[in-house]
């Protein structure tokens, strides 16, 4: 299968097809392991399954079950969350050669590349700049799950519910 990638997309299948093969052999649903391991990377669950699952793939197969059931907000709260305990282990810092925006960027492209509907892009992109540059958390928080105040904050101001 990973021989017959031609372009960025056959990979991105590739990845999302052996994913899902890994999680039908682990008798797993994505959604669910997010739900049992709520503090853990996407990195550190692929692992756990093994058999070629990968975190790409797994953040696919997870804004697709989020854009079927109709959570994606509520998955994307879930994913900024992983995503800034995995980059900022030690509390959130603007120190060092690599900066928040470039941390939590995959966040982001994730949700535009796989979650594409109607105003996803500027929402992410304005929750990353909050975050990097308009009104970043204070230097050493680490948010305490998934509803954190300060997340939720954020996706209050630009993705509210209805």
């Amino acid at each position: 299968m990973l021989n017959d990638i031609n372009t960025p997309g056959d990979f991105d299948a590739a990845l999302l097809a052996s994913t899902q093969d890994a999680l039908r052999k682990a008798n797993a649903n994505a959604t669910r392991l997010l739900a049992r391991h709520p503090d853990a990377s996407l990195n550190a669950i692929s692992r756990q399954i093994g058999n070629r699952c990968t975190a790409r793939g797994l953040v696919m197969q997870v804004y697709r079950h989020a854009l079927a059931n109709d959570c994606l907000r509520d998955t994307a709260i879930d994913l900024l969350y992983r995503k800034i305990l995995q980059e900022f282990p030690s509390g959130w810092t603007t120190e060092g050669t690599v900066r928040p925006t470039v941390k939590i960027g995959s966040w982001y492209s994730h949700m535009v590349q796989f979650a594409p509907s109607a105003g996803v892009s500027e929402i992410a992109e304005a929750i990353v700049r909050d975050m990097a540059i308009n009104d970043p958390p204070p230097t050493g928080w680490i948010p305490a799950d998934c509803n954190d105040t300060y997340i939720l904050k954020l996706f209050k101001r630009h993705w509210p519910t209805k």
